[in-house]
């Protein structure tokens, strides 16, 4: 499935005879989804992340963007890391499948790394856990009839 919230998944998992394999989501720092991610697990739904490093959109839009943050940056200078290899390695932390957009193979390169780069600390999981701005950090929006349920 896609784009299912806590909401819907529940919905579903109570009447579908094939339980999904997976759920495609907006997911990253400032939109962590911590408790459809929790369900997921609870029910062996792998969660999959699109936009998992933010969008351009969202500076386009005058919003803020997720890899200028202060509190990834640090962590990322600490580490020698970009701070997109950071949000990586907190996905894979988090259990959750990243679909980085690269046409560029420096980038595409750097992504599979930080897939094997050493585990974040607990703080920094816990610091980028706190980045999370709910609703208002999607960048994506569908306008569809259950945004609401997010």
């Amino acid at each position: 499935v896609s784009n299912f919230c806590v909401q819907l998944l529940s919905d579903l998992l109570t009447y579908c005879r094939i339980k999904p394999v997976c759920n495609q989501v907006e997911l990253h720092p400032y939109h962590n989804q911590a408790a459809l991610l929790d369900m997921c697990k609870y029910y062996d739904v792998l969660v999959v992340a699109y936009s998992p490093l933010g969008t351009s959109v969202q500076w386009q839009k005058g919003r803020p963007n997720v890899r200028e943050d202060e509190v990834l940056k640090a962590i990322a200078t600490r580490r020698g890391e970009t701070v997109p290899a950071v949000m990586l390695r907190w996905h894979v932390q988090r259990g959750v499948v990243a679909l980085p957009k690269s046409v560029n193979a420096g980038r595409i390169s750097a992504n599979l790394a930080a897939a094997t780069s050493p585990p974040l600390t607990d703080d920094d999981m816990a610091a980028i856990g706190a980045l999370d701005k709910g609703g208002a950090g999607r960048y994506i929006h569908g306008d569809l009839p259950w945004s609401s349920f997010a």
